[in-house]
């Protein structure tokens, strides 16, 4: 499921988060700012960076949000899987 492709969607959004889209893209900026914030100083790993990243395979601000909005909620622990 790619966000892009569902954010004109008001129900396949509300399906897949919980959140309304309007919800949903407020989510997306402050989130967007954070991931960018910790991306350039820490690799996913949690490791220090080394370097900056200038190709990054993960991107997509609203994909990443959706993806991990998505695992949390399939979780079968109950605890939240952070994974992007």
């Amino acid at each position: 499921m790619y966000y892009d492709k569902i954010r004109h969607r008001h129900s396949q959004v509300l399906a897949a988060t919980g959140l309304t889209p309007a919800e949903f893209d407020a989510l997306l900026i402050t989130f967007k700012y954070h991931w960018d914030e910790y991306y350039s100083h820490f690799t996913l790993e949690g490791k220090v960076r080394q370097r900056i990243s200038y190709n990054s395979v993960v991107s997509d601000s609203g994909q990443n949000v959706l993806h991990i909005g998505i695992s949390e909620d399939q979780s079968p622990s109950g605890t939240p899987c952070y994974s992007v």
